[in-house]
């Protein structure tokens, strides 16, 4: 009953967006058949088939990979630019300089 929530839910929110996939991940669904099953009939139930269900096989840096490019934006942002302020391979280029001893 919750997988069939899930999907039912995940299918409204995706139409009011004008999303035709959804991404579902996690350790509710991983290595569970069933409840995977139950989400995508879901999905296609409420979606009349208009909307697709996917399910990450490996989704453990999902989260870390979410933080790095919101970080991205934020520092694309403060440089008033592209990621990484504008700066080829995200670091910043140093002139030498001469240092008195």
């Amino acid at each position: 009953m919750v997988s069939n929530n899930i999907g039912q839910i995940a299918t409204l929110y995706a139409q009011q967006s004008g999303l035709r996939h959804i991404v579902f991940g996690g350790s509710f669904i991983r290595e569970h058949p069933y409840t995977v099953a139950t989400i995508s009939a879901a999905v296609h139930y409420f979606s009349r088939g208009e909307v697709q269900p996917l399910f990450l096989k490996h989704d453990c840096f999902v989260g870390a990979i979410g933080a790095h490019l919101k970080g991205r934006e934020s520092d694309a942002a403060a440089h008033g630019g592209a990621a990484h302020g504008g700066r080829e391979g995200g670091h910043e280029q140093h002139q030498p300089r001469e240092v008195s001893s």
